[in-house]
């Protein structure tokens, strides 16, 4: 029984070594918090009744990862027949039902956090042609300095001028705070040149090494390294509370919004810091 115990093992360690999709291990939730976790069943892309996977990953990773992470226990599991391809760019997730039947429908995005779906089945497709439509994508990386996660946007090319950048993020970023609140005034930065504004209107994404930005509001406070690049989420000294990275004029709007909310709405004030 031990050497029948230490021959899988020594399989799986082998599967491990040899595997394209390695890298992408780390995303799988073990012994985690169930609030820090998500767990899909996904069905794999051959025939029999082995053909669903479940498979637990952190929220804060992506479909993509999420993808990289079912090819790499995949492989792990020495399942039959071998996958067809070594990237994860040939693969995408699909929603289907609790028998397999794709949703042709309903969309997922790769560059979006699992945490943003509750579907509980997924179906695992191959598909060679997949390189070929996302050769010329390209995806942008952006830090917020409030204690949001980062996120990406994909663009169809780098040909693009940072205003239609900009203007993307500022929109997905005021949806997200979903407040009735005056509008606010948010910079966006290369994370190489912090300290120094992008020139929104003359520049494009091309105009980049690296496309790797930081979005946060004027006059709020965050550290940086001694390098001059953004500290980990874990170092950075955030200000998540709306008013203490205002200025003064905006300021009275919040307290003349307050009241308003109040009698509008019949709801509390907003807290401000004195």
């Amino acid at each position: 029984m031990t050497d029948n115990k230490i021959f899988h093992w020594s399989n799986l360690l082998r599967a491990n070594e040899q595997s394209a999709f390695q890298f992408y291990a780390k995303y799988e939730a073990i012994n985690q918090d169930a609030s820090e976790a998500k767990t899909f069943k996904i069905f794999l892309p051959i025939k029999g009744p082995d053909n669903l996977m479940c498979v637990t990953i952190l929220k804060t990773a992506l479909i993509s990862d999420l993808i990289g992470l079912t090819c790499y226990k995949f492989e792990c599991e020495n399942r039959i027949p071998k996958l067809s391809f070594k990237s994860v760019e040939n693969y995408e997730l699909k929603i289907s039902d609790e028998f397999g039947n794709i949703e042709e429908d309903l969309m997922i995005e790769s560059n979006q956090r699992v945490a943003k779906y509750g579907f509980q089945f997924l179906s695992l497709i191959e598909n060679s042609d997949l390189v070929k439509s996302k050769k010329n994508k390209v995806q942008v990386q952006i830090l917020f300095m409030d204690n949001s996660i980062q996120e990406y946007f994909e663009y169809d090319s780098d040909n693009i001028l940072m205003k239609d950048v900009f203007e993307r993020i500022y929109a997905f970023k005021m949806t997200q705070i979903g407040l009735f609140c005056p509008k606010l005034d948010f910079k966006l930065e290369h994370v190489d040149k912090i300290g120094k504004e992008i020139d929104l209107e003359n520049s494009y994404l091309f105009d980049f090494r690296k496309f790797e930005f930081v979005f946060y509001r004027k006059n709020s406070v965050w550290s940086f390294s001694p390098l001059g690049s953004i500290l980990d989420s874990a170092s950075v000294e955030q200000k998540s509370d709306l008013t203490r990275t205002i200025s003064e004029s905006s300021r009275f709007e919040l307290l003349f919004l307050s009241k308003w909310r109040k009698e509008i709405f019949n709801i509390g004030d907003f807290f401000l810091v004195k």
